[in-house]
């Protein structure tokens, strides 16, 4: 008797996005060290900037630099080396809502 894992390539549990997503990226720079108390302090504040992430797998942030990201996993390393970051959601509280 053959046994078939419930996830194989045939079972579809995941779903490729048919238009890009919005999100909101809050994050703040505590991993960063600076002899200037001022600097330190604004480290330590909470920042949010929205996001498109493409079907393509790319994303985008509405800042004036550094603001494309070939994957959505370079995103998260870059602001997880940093310091701590939240990524929601746009649409997910669109289909919550219908």
């Amino acid at each position: 008797m053959i046994q078939h894992n419930p996830l194989d390539a045939t079972t579809r549990t995941w779903r490729k996005p048919e238009s890009p997503r919005a999100f909101t990226l809050k994050f703040n720079q505590s991993k960063l060290h600076s002899a200037n108390p001022v600097r330190r302090q604004e480290y330590q504040e909470w920042k949010e900037v929205e996001g498109i992430l493409f079907t393509s797998g790319s994303v985008c942030l509405d800042r004036n630099f550094k603001n494309y990201f070939p994957p959505l996993t370079d995103l998260c390393d870059s602001f997880g080396t940093i310091g701590k970051y939240e990524i929601e959601w746009l649409d997910s509280e669109e289909e919550a809502s219908e």
